[in-house]
């Protein structure tokens, strides 16, 4: 048998939640929990020029069509306007659309030499972080704002302006030379060299402070304006990460209630209590060959659609495993250009490894060969798995192992989708902390011992935590034992 353990507040258990009694774990988003390190993967953009090509193409294709809901829906929009919409280059909704991108690209290539730029980034090789690639976005974002704005004004889909001047200022992308002294060095070692070379484009500066005066929070508008023209930059390079994983969830679990700093931290200073959840064993003969221990879970098993009710989620049991958590110096390296696997693989080929003129990149042999593509498949998600349960050593004395709910339906889910029942049959028994008061105690025996007649359970431990000094460590023991026949010890 295995067994492990999930620290609750009693707040958690019978509060507004009432984990308790509803049988729920709940699975936390990545903001949610307390390490900002969490679910950190090191994310490069290392490519040739057609990827690079792609990827500026694909943000000026996301920032039209922000700039579009803007226009349209005006002060209606709500606020959190989107970044990646439902229409890309190969599915603009008219041809209109699709003209009026293709003459902003056009435009934008040849008057910031993105194409000049791609191809220095190919040929130096080098690996380009998030702070980087946002400051290039960030250098070109207010010239392809005006660019789209411009295309606005002469297509008649927004009134140009009293005193608008068509004229302004472009910054092209240029890879900065190196100082002298420095042709020896390893490229990535001369990264800030290059990284700070790069500044946000003057003119949006100026635009920040004219603003900040006549700022109103409540104006929808204006916010979503300040989003595209200063915001979508980075918020942009944040969205990238979808395109490499699904969105995932997690719940926390410890190998061992004896820590005091646990207890602290997770279990309300000692006032709240560890629930034992005893874990299926894995069967080797299963289809994944996996011995990893399983708890089953009521969760969505599938998605539908139909005339009547339109989309609908299906649920069911389903087994989910526990991951050990690695602790580790620093999380592994992905790249971005190599990693999409959260899209499909003809998209994959048409709008990110392949130009205008139909040259492929060499990096789409894992979509074009049929042998490479299930290699890549297995390597991407084991690499995924493997990341989502990697933390830094500072935190290896909590012996974490978590269960991972993850959304292969590339939906945002809320809090309801996300909070989980388990089998009353799981939860093996329930240690008080130190501190605990003695009506919550009662309160929770009687929720268990009515669940114990609910479904028909002879027996339940209770214990009580103390601190030993023998051990130096919070012990537990015994201190009842519901039994349904009333014969308690």
């Amino acid at each position: 048998m295995t067994y492990f353990y999930r620290f609750r507040s009693v707040e958690q258990l019978l509060g507004e939640y009432s984990e308790l009694e509803n049988q729920t774990i709940f699975f936390a988003s990545l903001e949610d929990l307390n390490d900002p390190m969490e679910g950190f993967r090191d994310i490069v953009w290392s490519g040739d020029r057609i990827v690079w090509l792609n990827l500026f193409k694909d943000y000026i294709n996301c920032l039209f069509w922000g700039h579009h809901y803007v226009v349209v829906a005006g002060p209606k929009f709500p606020y959190e306007l989107p970044v990646r919409q439902a229409w890309t280059w190969n599915c603009a909704p008219s041809p209109q659309a699709s003209d009026r991108l293709i003459a902003i690209w056009e435009r934008a290539q040849d008057e910031l030499q993105l194409r000049q730029f791609a191809t220095s980034l190919e040929e130096l090789g080098r690996k380009v972080r998030k702070d980087e690639l946002v400051h290039f976005l960030k250098t070109i974002n207010l010239s392809v704002s005006m660019m789209i704005l411009e295309s606005f004004f002469d297509n008649n889909m927004l009134q140009r302006p009293d005193g608008y001047d068509h004229a302004f200022e472009t910054q092209p992308l240029t890879v900065p030379s190196l100082p002298e002294g420095t042709d020896d060095a390893p490229l990535d070692a001369v990264y800030e060299v290059i990284h700070a070379s790069l500044s946000v484009y003057s003119a949006s500066n100026v635009l920040l402070l004219d603003h900040v005066n006549d700022f109103d929070e409540n104006d929808v508008l204006q916010r979503n304006w300040d989003r595209l023209r200063f915001d979508f930059p980075e918020i942009y390079v944040g969205e990238l990460s979808h395109l490499i994983q699904p969105n995932w969830y997690v719940a926390c679990f410890t190998k061992t209630p004896h820590s005091s700093s646990m207890w602290s931290h997770y279990g309300d200073g000692h006032r709240g209590v560890c629930l034992i959840f005893e874990a299926e064993d894995g069967n080797p003969g299963d289809a994944d060959k996996s011995e990893t221990p399983t708890i089953s879970l009521h969760q969505i098993t599938g998605w539908g659609w139909n005339e009547r009710d339109g989309s609908r989620d299906s649920w069911g049991f389903a087994p989910v495993p526990f991951c050990e958590v690695q602790y580790a110096d620093r999380p592994a390296e992905v790249n971005f250009f190599t990693e999409m696997g959260n899209i499909t693989g003809q998209d994959l080929l048409d709008l990110w490894y392949t130009d205008e003129v139909g040259n492929v990149s060499g990096l789409a042999g894992h979509v074009t060969d049929e042998h490479n593509r299930e290699v890549w498949r297995q390597r991407h998600w084991d690499a995924f798995r493997r990341d989502l349960a990697f933390k830094t050593r500072e935190w290896a004395y909590e012996q974490e192992h978590r269960l991972v709910w993850y959304d292969l339906f590339k939906q945002t889910r809320d809090e309801e989708d996300r909070t989980l029942t388990y089998d009353f049959r799981a939860l093996a028994g329930v240690i008080f902390g130190t501190r605990m008061l003695a009506i919550d105690k009662r309160r929770i025996m009687a929720i268990i011992a009515d669940k114990c007649q609910e479904h028909n359970r002879d027996s339940f431990p209770f214990y009580q935590a103390y601190y030993s000094p023998h051990r130096g460590e919070i012990c537990y023991q015994t201190i009842f034992n519901y039994s349904a026949d009333g014969s308690h010890e």
